[in-house]
């Protein structure tokens, strides 16, 4: 019964988002418990209605893009489109152009690619913190830890893509700094 239930939320996903989530089927046929458990997990959406949509899509394309060059990172970007967020912003955050973002949108990308990469990032989280309160702050935290989550899942299970070309509305946009790592 679990899994029929989650087989049909994953196919509904799937359906609306031009997604392919069979990684996510192949875990629920293996173990539906611990996916519902996983899926669960992924969702806290704390306090992001102190942020405004740009800033908390910028946190999560982000991150994806230090995991993710294929379908994740057209997922987040088709999540961040159906958000309202403008293309011209998106184009800028895949092609690290943070000069053309807004001041609290890029220290938000250079935050969480700092975070991301492992690295300090002390000043830039005090640069935020003018920015955002600390609310934000923790669900910019949420919204990149889950977006990462899922590219590597799917890379562990060996369900990785190849890099693509990631459509932003009409355009396309080739993502020119694709991390060693990035193979989903």
């Amino acid at each position: 019964m679990l899994y029929r239930l989650l087989r049909f939320g994953l196919e509904r996903f799937e359906k609306r988002w031009s997604y392919d989530a069979g990684y996510l089927k192949d875990i629920a046929v293996a173990s539906p418990p611990a996916t519902l458990r996983f899926l669960l997990s992924n969702h806290p959406k704390p306090s992001r209605s102190v942020l405004p949509p740009e800033a908390y899509h910028a946190a999560r394309l982000s991150a994806v893009l230090q995991e993710d060059c294929g379908p994740c990172a057209q997922l987040m970007i088709d999540m961040a489109i159906a958000d309202g967020v403008k293309a011209e912003s998106i184009v800028a955050i895949v092609e690290k152009r943070y000069v053309e973002l807004s001041p609290v949108v890029a220290a938000v990308c250079e935050y969480v690619s700092s975070v991301c990469r492992g690295e300090n990032a002390e000043e830039l989280v005090e640069e935020l913190r003018k920015h955002v309160p600390e609310k934000g702050l923790i669900a910019l935290l949420f919204a990149a830890s889950e977006a990462r989550a899922y590219p590597f899942l799917k890379r562990g299970l060996g369900q990785a893509k190849a890099c693509g070309l990631l459509r932003i509305q009409d355009d396309l946009v080739v993502r020119r700094h694709v991390s060693p790592d990035a193979a989903a």
